[in-house]
Parts: C-alpha cells; sequence; structure tokens
C-alpha cells in the first residue's frame, strides 16, 4: 500500500522542475512552428526560381523564332518581287 510519504514523493513538483518543463516544451513547439512555416516557404522560393529558369529559356528560343520568321519574310519578299519582275535585289537588306 502506498503511504502519503511515498504518494508525495513521486507526484511533488518544485517550482524549478515546472518552470523548466514549460520552458522545454515551449522551446520544442517554437522549433516545430517555425519548420512549420519555413518548409512551405522555402518549396516556394524553390518553384519561382524553377519559374525564372524557364521563362529565360522560352524567351531565348522565342527570340530565336522571331528571327527566324522575320528571315522567312525576307525570303518570301524577294521571291514574290523575283516572280512578278520586280526587283532582282538581295533578300538579306
Amino acid at each position: 500500500m502506498i503511504n502519503k510519504h511515498s504518494y508525495r514523493m513521486f507526484f511533488s513538483y518544485n517550482k524549478m522542475g515546472d518552470m523548466m518543463d514549460s520552458t522545454i516544451i515551449m522551446i520544442v513547439g517554437f522549433i516545430v512552428s517555425l519548420i512549420a512555416i519555413v518548409t512551405p516557404i522555402v518549396k516556394l522560393n524553390t518553384n519561382i526560381t524553377k519559374l525564372n529558369m524557364t521563362m529565360t529559356c522560352l524567351n531565348e528560343a522565342m527570340e530565336e523564332v522571331i528571327k527566324n520568321i522575320d528571315n522567312h519574310e525576307k525570303r518570301i519578299i524577294y521571291l514574290e518581287s523575283r516572280v512578278k519582275g520586280g526587283n532582282d535585289g538581295d533578300y538579306n537588306s
């Protein structure tokens, strides 16, 4: 049977122990909250970086397509003018 003295020893807390326990719980809670906030921010930053790289690549590819279209347009104008008996000049001008 449990006497009063052993019961008090088992369940007695001093103020310092309570303070340490609550401090540890607050620190662990803060770290968990920090991880929960920082993880999505890091993922968002990674996705934004990937999208920026994709947009840069697409922009370079689009500039190349525009150059090709411009070159084809000049060739077509040259060929049309040649068929109609017009100017027999250089199509690169």
